[in-house]
């Protein structure tokens, strides 16, 4: 009988619903998901490269800063904590 699997949750984990990165399914989907917010990010930046102001300029590098954090956390294990 395969192991049944977890729907991803928003909030904490609990009895009914563990942290989905319990078994490699659930690391799997977290790191597609997180894979996704680094496109998205990616597209964000894009969007606001065409705009020119002082607070679009601000909210590229808030996002490239995401970007490099994101990536830093895709080429770990994933069991290291966020500064």
């Amino acid at each position: 009988m395969p192991p049944r699997k977890q729907p991803l949750t928003l909030g904490a984990p609990t009895a009914e619903a563990p942290p989905c990165n319990d078994d490699a399914e659930g690391e799997r989907l977290v790191r597609c998901e997180v894979g996704d917010m680094v496109k998205q990010l990616h597209e964000l930046r894009r969007r606001l490269a065409g705009i020119e102001s002082r607070i679009s300029q601000q909210a590229i590098e808030s996002v490239i800063k995401a970007c490099v954090e994101l990536d830093g956390f895709l080429r770990s294990d994933g069991a290291q904590g966020t500064e």
